[in-house]
């Protein structure tokens, strides 16, 4: 994979809809289907970051450089365009080729802090004119595509990720990285342009492969844990019920501070 492989844009309509563009790099237009590299990529399956080195399932000149969605370089991509309504409902998407450049290369941590308001603003945001305003109508618009899926029942599960800390490339520690709304951004983007490729394929008659997730098979087991918190789930499994439990006993630790169990 590239080591940048997403950038967002996003734009408010008119009639209060957003116009959400996500572009993927393009890595099919340098990695012909048959090639060696191809073949070799195929073989490494996925790239793996430790942390202190990382192992590219494609040459670095492809990962780091001509598929990489760099910083201020024009880019070849697959733009998945999302029309967004203010209900958080995508009503119609379209999937086409772009060239695209990123204007600004930010990160998780110092964006998520700056939005979250305990950070101060990424030198990279206030470097590039209307960054501010773009990313701010971008968490609008995550919150929007979030709160419909939570609607329907979509559950949230938060991560804990250890990042080493490295002096000389060598490893002194481990500092815990927790989730912010930076990473909420580009998860919900992501999830509505999975959904909207999905959805391309199946009108153009491709075979795709999907995950499907399966109704529990210990739904009275799951039902036993919440009676333990004086919830009572439905009786046949419930995503909408499940995911407001488990809303539920979240806000309950953060309100003890105790962290996540």
């Amino acid at each position: 994979m590239p080591s940048l492989d997403q950038v967002e844009c996003a734009e408010k309509l008119s009639d209060g809809a957003v116009r959400l563009l996500i572009g993927i790099a393009d890595v099919d237009s340098s990695v012909q289907k048959g090639s060696a590299i191809d073949k070799h990529a195929g073989l490494e399956s996925t790239s793996v970051y430790t942390g202190v080195t990382t192992f590219p399932m494609l040459p670095e000149e492809l990962s780091t450089d001509t598929t990489s969605l760099v910083d201020a370089q024009d880019r070849l991509s697959v733009v998945i365009e999302l029309h967004v309504l203010a209900s958080g409902e995508v009503d119609c998407h379209d999937v086409y080729l772009a060239l695209i450049r990123n204007r600004a290369k930010l990160a998780y941590h110092s964006t998520g802090a700056w939005l979250e308001g305990h950070g101060p603003m990424p030198p990279a945001i206030a470097a590039a004119a209307g960054m501010e305003d773009q990313l701010r109508l971008q968490l609008d618009t995550s919150e929007r595509l979030r709160g419909l899926r939570k609607q329907h029942g979509a559950l949230t599960f938060a991560s804990i990720e250890a990042v080493p800390t490295v002096d000389n490339g060598v490893v002194k520690d481990l500092t815990i990285r927790q989730h912010n709304v930076a990473e909420d951004i580009i998860e919900s983007f992501m999830v509505g342009a999975n959904v909207a490729i999905a959805q391309h394929l199946k009108a153009k008659g491709s075979v795709s492969i999907r995950r499907v997730v399966k109704t529990p098979e210990r739904w009275d087991r799951i039902q036993a844990i919440a009676s333990q918190f004086g919830v009572k789930l439905p009786t046949t499994p419930d995503a909408r019920a499940l995911s407001e439990f488990l809303e539920q006993r979240k806000q309950g630790i953060f309100h003890q501070g105790r962290g996540f169990e």
